[in-house]
């Protein structure tokens, strides 16, 4: 069956009208097989493309694209006196599927945007999601609550609309003027009243049928395009409309401040961009995945993403490779696809320039607080897994810039201290000088305040931990078999929506993760989501302990370094797995719903009252 999608193009540039025809993709490539024995054990075909290197036919000029701001000065560094009796505004950027991948983690890829923003903020080098899954780790730090208080874990329809959020609690208790565009909460239309603006796309049907247009097109994971217009990109347009919203918030900026919010889409998969972002790496080094193989004695049960179907390639190309735990995606497919990452992150990376450069033209850089985050990392073949839905760091670890005109000290430093995504919401509260949320918010916020490290980048820490968690499901064929003997293909991201997923499975559990200075320690408990809690009681599904102890792994770039065996089985370390569960497990119990139960149902019992008269 051969469906066709006709979809209308608008681009707020524009008159956000018209249509344009989709180009056809490049000519194919001559295919070469190779030899894969997990193709084999499930009965597909596997094929492996040469790595083309086309050269660049526009006459961009690949140098000014990579160094855009040679020679010029850069305000965001700039440290001024500014009048402090003037409210300051916001803008915040978020985006998807970005690991530490960036220049400023020491990584090779070319983002001279963000590396302007970073030499004007502070680059925390150990900032952690709170879940790997969009919908999930948006609501948490968003909502400034870990998934088990927001109920949201997986793609439950429900989110956390009865808790205030960083855009309703700027709106409303600060007045400011909160306007936002592109993907901010994953599913946008329920939170359309907390904005000032008419939303851009107004819902998530939108959303998603702007990614049909880009990523639909071709059958492929790695998509660079010399026949699309760059204004024709999604991400164009988001940043176009973000712009655009700043402009007219720079007009009423005496009367009232804004808080700006840009949601971008790269580098979530498929990796799409025009041609000369991917030309930009035919001389720059693209490295392999280093770790490519399924951590020596780490449970089945913590698998994620590892498509194992297909790792599609370029457009003009059939060719697919099949993965698996134990590798078997030959390395030149590696090669591409970390190209197609960091070539889409090349992309992502000239939007941002295009905002930074807008507030630098409007004069607003001396009163804007920045705020530069995303919601989970990625795997390219990390641990033989691709994509997202794991607790290691290459999928737990997320790049996070904050720029406060207020700390001109804090400019161009990082920061090695803990840190998490749900630390956003309190941070940006007290950067800006709003009311103390304590006893203004129920449930209260989860995350900490990360201004003291913003004054003080050197400082130790403001917390010792950082956690993240997901929900792991088999949903047929597990029968009686020890967790450690059900074939990884069984495990799965849950399924299933409004806590049903938990009905729909033999057996479901939770993983919490806890990231400390020393370690990574993880443990799978079954969960029983109708009463929105792991049941400590049962046996366990799995454990993982990583040890950090290496100063390596704790440098920004090494992020992917130190977690290739799991030692929990190490009877040396068998004290410190026991403090490491306990202080796992208080954590969970403290910010797990039940924690609220009683005080919920009285608060919900007055509202009903309140609203019956």
């Amino acid at each position: 069956m051969c469906i066709l999608h006709l979809h209308i193009y608008m681009d707020p540039t524009l008159s956000r009208t018209g249509t344009q025809a989709r180009e056809s993709s490049p000519g194919n490539i001559e295919q070469q097989p190779v030899d894969n024995s997990f193709a084999a054990t499930y009965g597909l075909k596997a094929h492996a493309p040469p790595v083309p290197s086309r050269k660049q036919e526009d006459g961009e000029d690949l140098l000014s694209l990579a160094n855009p701001y040679a020679g010029r000065d850069n305000p965001f560094a700039a440290r001024t006196d500014r009048d402090k009796t003037r409210k300051k505004n916001v803008l915040f950027i978020m985006t998807d599927d970005l690991r530490p991948s960036l220049s400023v983690y020491d990584k090779p890829v070319i983002s001279p945007g963000i590396e302007r923003l970073a030499k004007g903020g502070v680059v925390f080098e150990r900032n952690y999601n709170q879940d790997p899954i969009c919908n999930p780790s948006r609501d948490s730090m968003l909502s400034g609550r870990r998934p088990d208080t927001t109920q949201t874990w997986l793609f439950e329809s429900i989110v956390p609309h009865k808790y205030s959020n960083i855009f309703r609690y700027f709106k409303e208790e600060g007045g400011y003027k909160v306007l936002g565009t592109g993907k901010l909460w994953h599913w946008t239309s329920t939170y359309l009243d907390d904005f000032h603006n008419d939303y851009f796309p107004p819902n998530s049907d939108d959303w998603n049928s702007g990614t049909d247009e880009n990523y639909s097109m071709m059958n492929a994971s790695v998509q660079p395009d010399k026949n699309w217009p760059e204004e024709r990109y999604w991400d164009f347009r988001i940043a176009s409309e973000g712009i655009s919203l700043m402009q007219g918030a720079a007009d009423a900026i005496d009367t009232q401040p804004f808080f700006l919010g840009v949601g971008f889409h790269q580098p979530h998969r498929p990796w799409h961009m025009p041609q000369k972002y991917w030309d930009l790496y035919d001389k720059v080094p693209v490295p392999v995945t280093p770790h490519s193989t399924w951590p020596v004695d780490a449970p089945v049960v913590a698998t994620g993403d590892i498509n194992p179907a297909e790792i599609g390639m370029l457009p003009d190309s059939s060719k697919r490779y099949l993965a698996n735990p134990d590798g078997g995606v030959p390395e030149d497919a590696i090669r591409e696809n970390v190209r197609g990452y960091h070539a889409s992150i090349s992309f992502l990376d000239h939007q941002i320039q295009r905002l930074l450069d807008e507030m630098e033209r409007l004069k607003l850089v001396e009163d804007t607080i920045i705020v530069f985050c995303v919601d989970h990392g990625m795997n390219i073949g990390d641990h033989g897994m691709w994509d997202k839905r794991t607790l290691f760091e290459t999928n737990a670890r997320v790049p996070l810039i904050i720029r406060d005109p207020d700390f001109p000290e804090s400019f161009g430093t990082n920061a090695s201290a803990l840190a998490e995504n749900v630390d956003i919401f309190p941070t940006l509260i007290e950067m800006a000088g709003l009311p103390d949320p304590a006893g203004r918010l129920f449930p209260p916020l989860e995350g900490k305040s990360l201004v003291p490290i913003l004054a003080d980048p050197a400082m130790g820490s403001v917390k010792d931990f950082a956690m993240t968690q997901i929900a792991r499901c088999c949903s047929s064929g597990c029968g009686s078999e020890k967790v450690e003997k059900v074939n990884y293909l069984k495990w799965e991201v849950c399924k299933g929506g409004n806590w049903e997923w938990n009905e729909l499975n033999e057996r479901v559990y939770m993983g919490y993760s806890m990231r400390t200075d020393e370690w990574r320690y993880t443990v799978w408990v079954p969960f029983d989501a109708p009463s929105r809690a792991p049941q400590w009681g049962q046996p366990l599904g799995g454990e993982e302990l990583y040890d950090h102890r290496d100063p390596r792994c704790n440098e920004k770039g090494n992020f992917d370094m130190c977690e290739t065996r799991n030692v929990a089985k190490d009877a040396s370390l068998k004290k410190i797995k026991a403090e490491l569960f306990m202080k796992l497990r208080s954590i969970v119990d403290e910010n797990n719903l039940k924690h609220w139960k009683d005080e919920w149902e009285k608060e919900e019992g007055l509202r009903k009252t309140k609203n019956e008269k």
